[in-house]
């Protein structure tokens, strides 16, 4: 008689089937369920004892110690289009020396501090593995001088109409003058109207806002020219075509007042009264 007999295949199949379906889905979702609060609470381990912040750290730095080790580093920083930005503020922005790791160099970082630098509009920054930095700027071009009040100090003016504060005005003391709260974002739209018009741009000495609606221009007679609030263009052109029948800026006139359409009106100096009619409109001398 056997003591001991493997139970044979078609016993544990009856078994099997035997069991209860819903006693077999707890007990798989059960182990699921194991794994998966062991898995959570590795995680919260992990990340409550900062070592998923040690264990980037240290792969970051065998990284970099591995591609710097086969030439990945430093050698060449290259920079163009800078002409008045600050040499060191870039040095210090850039933050990196020759024979430091290359994959350390963050790219979108110095760009981003870049084109808070005062003179940098546009700028492009680039890795160019395994050993260059390239540096791309697009400063901004000033095309005038600012003050917002007499008592206030001298900024640029670029040709979008945004200031710059530069460290040294010498270079730019030939550029023109513009006074009055409001005037940058006016002055590359006056100073294309004055392109236009050579014959009048060439005798303005500076441009005053006036209550940041329009333009008075001195001239470097000592004349003032009244432009109007809308129109400029037209107005400018209508004194242009008059100086060149009359050369009437060549007057000896305090102010010439174009902010009625289709007439100019000169304010004379003592004992010089002039009238002047064009068949653009009526001049008077007052």
């Amino acid at each position: 008689m056997a003591l001991f007999s493997w139970p044979s295949k078609d016993n544990k199949k009856r078994r099997r089937a035997a069991e209860d379906p819903r006693i077999v889905w707890l007990r798989r979702a059960g182990i699921v369920g194991g794994v998966v609060i062991f898995i959570l609470w590795l995680g919260a381990w992990f990340v409550l004892t900062d070592m998923d912040t040690k264990t980037y750290n240290w792969i970051e730095q065998k990284t970099l110690t591995a591609t710097g080790e086969i030439g990945y580093r430093v050698k060449d920083i290259l920079v163009e289009g800078r002409v008045n930005a600050d040499r060191q503020e870039l040095l210090d922005i850039i933050g990196v020396t020759r024979g430091d790791p290359i994959l350390k160099f963050d790219p979108q970082s110095v760009r981003d501090r870049l084109l808070a630098m005062n003179w940098v509009r546009a700028a492009q920054v680039e890795r160019r593995l395994p050993d260059t930095i390239y540096i791309r700027l697009e400063e901004r071009i000033p095309v005038a001088l600012w003050k917002k009040t007499a008592q206030d100090k001298i900024q640029l003016v670029d040709d979008e109409g945004k200031t710059v504060i530069p460290a040294d005005l010498r270079t730019f003391m030939r550029l023109p003058l513009v006074t009055g709260e409001g005037a940058p974002p006016r002055t590359p739209g006056l100073l294309a109207l004055l392109e236009a018009e050579p014959e009048i741009k060439e005798r303005v000495d500076n441009a005053l806002l006036i209550e940041n609606r329009r333009w008075n221009l001195l001239l470097k007679s000592g004349a003032v020219v009244k432009l109007p609030e809308q129109d400029v263009g037209l107005a400018l052109r209508t004194l242009a075509l008059s100086h060149e029948k009359e050369q009437i800026m060549d007057w000896d006139i305090n102010s010439i007042d174009l902010r009625d359409p289709g007439r100019i009106i000169f304010s004379t100096k003592l004992g010089k009264v002039r009238e002047y009619k064009t068949g653009l409109g009526v001049a008077q001398a007052l």
